[in-house]
Order: structure tokens, then C-alpha cells, then sequence
């Protein structure tokens, strides 16, 4: 196979090196879980190492198949209306966008096929897998480490912590099998969640969600969960720029509104606003 730059394996060959059975490895080759692939039927070995031991595609430096596929705020104040997407368009609002990766089916077809999902649930932000401006992490990588894949006994579903290229816990999966389409996002993170609190409890760490991925299964169509983007705005050269609130009484008010749109967390948000 000397006309790859890269070393490649059949799609047979990385099926049985990952051990799962088809609708599942389409669901990773569509999502590009396993990084890049040919039409031909071959992918790269290298996408094959990261995912069993990474659990995803980091964008490392030895990594130049990939490229940056975050999510700027001129792209999503632009972006068609989510089908499924309810009324308000408050701070705080979650929405959940539909991502397609090439050869993913559409909305109505993967509704049709799809019997299962893999969620992810990152905390060093992966900018791979399309963050969102509302995307925040520590600077720099947790300092929670981890050398190697930990599956989750006793869980629910079956569940492992992963780490990322520099050695810290990045990433939480959740595989949803045979598991309703419906509300995956929210099982997933119940489940998630009392783990990430307990190993925050036990090793005195902050341990943040960055951003959150949902795969189906097989269809590989993709969906993430972000709070609502502020409309992008141009501080004016001649716009005064006040030392504080000018209302003594409302400080306490405008503080708390800061707090609560300068987080991610929906907990946080909600308490602040």
C-alpha cells in the first residue's frame, strides 16, 4: 500500500482490531471517531491507535490528517434553526445542533436506522469535535492524571475515562447500545455526572465539561448541546466606558448577570441569573 502516506488497514482489519460489531464501527468511521479514511475501504492505522486508547482524534502535532473544526460565533449566528429546536431565545437556553461528517444520512433517515448512541463528554476542550464559543477548560490540561483507559464498574451503561495526549483525564464516554435516541444527552450525563463529582470530591480537583458529543448508531450523525451564542458586538470608540454600574442598588444584580453568562455550567447559570 505505498501509494498511502500514511499506514492504512482495511476496514475488515480495523473492525477486528477494535472489536465491535459493524453498526458500530459505521458509526465511528462516519463521525470520523477514527479519524481519516478512504472511500476504498482502508483507514489509518494511526486514527485506530488513538481511538482505543484516547476513546476519540486529538489534534496532536504528529496528527496532520486532521484540522481545527471548532465552531466560531459568526457560523452558529448564522446557522439554519434546528428542527427540533423549542421557542426562547433566553440566556441560559440550551440548544442541541444535528452535525453531519461525510457520508452521515440525513435527519429523517437516521431516525429510521439508528438503535443506539455513544456519548462523549470532554474536558480538555477538543477542538476536533466542533466546540462551540460557549466552550470553556482549565489553560492548560486538567491536573487530574491518567495514564492509561479506566472502564467504570457498577455503571449503568458501560462507561470509561480516557486520557488525553498530555497525560490528564480528557474525556468520559458513555456507550448507549440498544438505548433510546431520545434524551441520550441527558442519560448519558446522569450518568456521567455522580462520577466526575465523586473522583472531584476524592482528589480535591476541578473537573469541568468543556463541551459534550453525541454519536448514533450506525448512522455516525453527530449532536452537541451548547448555551445560547451571544450575538457578536463592537465596543465603540466613542461609547463611554463606565467604572461601575451608575445604580449603586443594581451592582450586586450586574455582577451576578456576569457570572451567569460567563459560564458553561447550567448549574451555575441558573443560580447566578
Amino acid at each position: 500500500m505505498n501509494e498511502y502516506a500514511y499506514e492504512v488497514v482495511s476496514f475488515k482489519e480495523a473492525r477486528r482490531r477494535l472489536r465491535v460489531s459493524q453498526p458500530v464501527f459505521n458509526a465511528l468511521l462516519r463521525s470520523r471517531l477514527l479519524g481519516g479514511y478512504f472511500p476504498d475501504g482502508h483507514v489509518l492505522v494511526v486514527g485506530i491507535q488513538h481511538y482505543r486508547f484516547y476513546g476519540t482524534q486529538w489534534m496532536t502535532e504528529d496528527r496532520t490528517d486532521l484540522g481545527d473544526r471548532m465552531l466560531d460565533a459568526e457560523y452558529m449566528e448564522t446557522m439554519p434553526v434546528p428542527p427540533d429546536h423549542g421557542e426562547g431565545d433566553q440566556t441560559g437556553v440550551h440548544t442541541k445542533m444535528y452535525i453531519h461528517s461525510d457520508n452521515t444520512p440525513d435527519l429523517n433517515e437516521a431516525n429510521a436506522t439508528d438503535k443506539g448512541w455513544l456519548a462523549h463528554f470532554y474536558l480538555t476542550p477538543n477542538t476536533f469535535f466542533f466546540p462551540t464559543p460557549t466552550t470553556f477548560g482549565m489553560v492548560g490540561a486538567q491536573l487530574l492524571k491518567l495514564d492509561a483507559p479506566r472502564k467504570v464498574p457498577g455503571a449503568e451503561l458501560p462507561t470509561c475515562l480516557y486520557p488525553d495526549p498530555w497525560g490528564s483525564l480528557g474525556l468520559v464516554s458513555v456507550y448507549g447500545l440498544h438505548q433510546p435516541l431520545q434524551d441520550a444527552y441527558e442519560k448519558a450525563y446522569d450518568i456521567v455526572a455522580p462520577i466526575l463529582d465523586e473522583l472531584s470530591a476524592k482528589y480535591d480537583q476541578p473537573l469541568p465539561i468543556a463541551h459534550n458529543l453525541v454519536v448514533r448508531i450506525p448512522s455516525g450523525l453527530m449532536t452537541t448541546n451548547y448555551a445560547k451564542i451571544p450575538r457578536t458586538k463592537k465596543l465603540l470608540r466613542d461609547e463611554p466606558v463606565l467604572p461601575s454600574c451608575p445604580h449603586p442598588q443594581r451592582r450586586p444584580t450586574v455582577a451576578l448577570y456576569r457570572e451567569g453568562v460567563s459560564s458553561n455550567n447550567p448549574f451555575h447559570q441558573f443560580l447566578a441569573l
